[in-house]
């Protein structure tokens, strides 16, 4: 019964955050945009990722398949890529900052 209130109350916090997205499009243009690149990075990082990332000895101790190599590669991939994108963006305002003095 507890669990129940609780999948229903969180279910109900869920609608009730996109439907404020949905009425409020304009003001969620940035979230969007923001959603729409992670989940460009996220499809470019599965694209890049080959299925043999990881060590295929560790794979069968595991039990896991060349697809769950794949999706921890493009995991890895992603973070890569957000973390180059961040540096990129620190050296860039530092460089604006610096010639705009």
């Amino acid at each position: 019964m507890a669990y129940g209130i609780l999948l229903f109350f969180v279910a109900l916090a869920i609608v009730a955050i996109v439907l404020f997205l949905l009425l409020n499009i304009r003001t969620s243009k940035g979230l969007f945009i923001g959603l729409g690149a992670l989940v460009v990075v996220g499809l470019v990082a599965f694209l890049l990722s080959s299925g043999s990332d990881v060590n295929p000895a560790l794979l069968a101790k595991n039990g896991l398949t060349e697809g769950a190599s794949k999706i921890i590669g493009a995991g890895c991939f992603t973070v890569y890529i957000l973390c180059a994108l961040a540096a990129i963006a620190i050296v860039y305002v530092e460089v604006a900052r610096f010639f705009k003095k």
